[in-house]
C-alpha cells in the first residue's frame, strides 16, 4: 500500500512539474539554472525520504534478527540432547536440561524490549516463548521432576516438556521468517 502511494505521489509530482515546465518554458540560462535547481531539490527530497525508509527497514530487520537469536538460544537450552547410555534414551532431553541455562535464556527473553518491536506478530511470538520458558523453568524446579530424576524412575520425563519445546520452536521459526 505504501508503495502504491509513493508511485501515485511520484506520478502526480511529475505531472505538476511537466505542466509547469510546459507553461513556463525556460528561455535564458538563469531560467535553466532555476529549473535544474528545482529538479535537484525534488530529487534530493525524494532520495532522503527513500533513505529514511530504507534505514528504518534495516533497523527493523536487525532488531528481529537479534530477537530471533535470543529465542534460538532459549530453544537450544531446552532441546540440546546429550549422549545417554543405551536403555536410557527417554532421559536424553531431560539429561540435557540445565536449570541455570534455562533460567539464563528465560531472563534473556524477558529483557527483550518489546515496546521497541514494531511487529505485532513478533511480540506475540516472543511472549509465547517467554511463557514456554517460564513453564519449563517451573517444571525443572518442581519436586516431581527433580525427585523422579534423583530416584532414577524409568518414566518419560522428557514428554513433560514437549509442548513448551514445540512452542519455542514455532516462535523461533516464525521469527526467522519475519527477519
Amino acid at each position: 500500500m505504501l508503495k502504491n502511494a509513493a508511485i501515485f505521489a511520484g506520478a502526480f509530482l511529475l505531472g505538476v512539474v511537466g505542466t509547469a515546465f510546459g507553461r513556463w518554458t525556460p528561455s535564458s540560462s538563469s531560467d535553466w539554472a532555476a529549473w535544474v535547481q528545482a529538479f535537484g531539490t525534488i530529487i534530493a527530497i525524494g532520495a532522503s525520504a527513500w533513505l529514511l525508509h530504507y534505514q528504518a527497514g534495516l533497523q527493523r530487520r536487525t532488531r528481529l534478527r537479534a530477537i530471533h537469536a535470543v529465542v534460538e538460544l532459549a530453544l537450544q537450552s531446552v532441546s540440546q540432547a546429550l549422549e545417554v547410555p543405551e536403555g536410557f534414551e527417554q532421559f536424553s532431553l531431560f539429561a540435557s536440561l540445565d536449570l541455570q541455562k534455562v533460567r539464563f535464556a528465560f531472563d534473556s527473553l524477558c529483557k527483550i524490549p518489546l515496546h521497541e518491536v514494531d511487529s505485532a506478530d513478533a511480540v506475540r511470538r516472543v511472549s509465547a516463548a517467554i511463557e514456554a520458558m517460564r513453564k519449563i523453568a517451573g517444571m525443572l524446579g518442581s519436586d516431581d521432576i527433580v525427585g523422579a530424576f534423583h530416584r532414577a524412575e524409568r518414566t518419560v520425563i522428557a514428554s513433560a516438556f514437549a509442548e513448551e519445546t514445540a512452542a519455542l520452536q514455532a516462535a523461533c521459526d516464525a521469527l526467522e521468517k519475519a527477519g
